[in-house]
């Protein structure tokens, strides 16, 4: 009908959504089951209680969501290769200053620093695809992010599946 749901200008059987919303759960749960376990081991090193192992997973997650609003700007600002490229530098140094981390005041450093250049990252991403990418560019690689992010979250069923039922 009218209102199916289309790709590629192709109508998308239904099952087929459903089919990969549901895989994609599975890997989200599969993802959550990790990160609930992640804490025990740098919580126990680093003697945290447990308000303060949420405090270093905020020290994170605040940065990250401000900075996605902030990169765009920052990216049509100061172009996109130059927001890249300092992300990519504030992520290095973040990602090694975590190596580094002695106790909660340097992992929450480390942390907001992820934050900042991870949160701007997504940002200087979308908009680099969306002005070098003509529209069958950017179709093929939405198709291949939803084949890919089950990889990411440890969902091989969703990744050995996709290929076979996403049309080409």
């Amino acid at each position: 009908g009218p209102g199916a749901p289309q790709l590629d200008g192709r109508p998308v059987d239904p099952r087929l959504l459903v089919t990969l919303g549901g895989l994609l759960l599975v890997s989200a749960a599969v993802w959550l089951s990790y990160a609930s376990v992640g804490p025990l081991g740098f919580g126990e090193e680093f003697h945290l209680s447990k308000t303060q192992i949420g405090f270093v997973f905020s020290a994170f997650a605040y940065p990250y969501l401000v900075f996605q609003i902030i990169g765009g700007w920052v990216s049509d600002r100061f172009g996109t290769r130059r927001t890249l490229i300092a992300c990519s530098f504030i992520w290095a140094a973040a990602t090694v200053l975590t190596g580094f981390a002695g106790g909660l005041a340097s992992l929450l450093i480390a942390r907001v620093l992820l934050g900042l250049g991870e949160g701007a990252t997504a940002a200087g991403d979308s908009s680099s695809a969306a002005t070098t990418m003509s529209p069958e560019q950017m179709d093929q690689a939405m198709k291949d992010s939803i084949t890919a992010f089950p990889a990411k979250t440890e969902g091989l069923g969703a990744q050995l599946l996709a290929p076979t039922i996403l049309p080409d």
